[in-house]
């Protein structure tokens, strides 16, 4: 049973505000796939906000739906009081808590019922960092612990040759 309360409701896009905070981004391209999806498939999760409107999780996703004309969207709306309980909550609505089996989904992908285009979906393979090393790295006097994590290979596209990160 969770320990805090949510609510859900649809909201005037125009109440809600980005969280100043924020600290994630995102490159031009992903944005536009962003959009691009919320355009195909709607909003199929809610954005998370404050009891203020103030948007914990899915910033970018209220971004788009701004630029793409949308009024009304589904929220969430949980009790939280410090920075400390924000920051949490936007870093588990970001996280990706499971693990793709790769053969698995290149078989999925392979199949010819299958048709995706596959420049518009991204997924991570690539390794996680622990916060407390993201923490040490860029907190002062912190070490490259970084350092020692390969870089993913670049994946080319074998029907147009395009190469882009994993």
């Amino acid at each position: 049973m969770p320990t805090k309360k949510i609510k859900k409701d649809l909201r005037n896009i125009s109440s809600l505000k980005l969280w100043s905070k924020n600290p994630r981004y995102i490159k031009k391209e992903d944005f536009k796939r962003l959009k691009k999806s919320i355009k195909k498939f709607g909003q199929f999760k809610p954005i998370i906000i404050t009891s203020e409107g103030v948007i914990v999780g899915g910033n970018m996703r209220l971004r788009a739906m701004r630029e793409l004309g949308i009024k009304k969207i589904w929220v969430s709306e949980i009790d939280v009081q410090t920075t400390s309980e924000i920051l949490k909550i936007s870093l588990l609505d970001n996280e990706g808590f499971g693990k793709y089996d790769e053969e698995a989904l290149a078989e999925l992908l392979s199949q010819e019922t299958i048709d995706i285009p596959l420049e518009d979906y991204k997924i991570n393979v690539g390794k996680n960092i622990n916060l407390q090393k993201v923490l040490d790295k860029f907190a002062p006097s912190g070490e490259d612990i970084l350092d020692d994590i390969e870089e993913p290979e670049m994946i080319t596209c074998p029907k147009c040759g395009h190469k882009f990160e994993p």
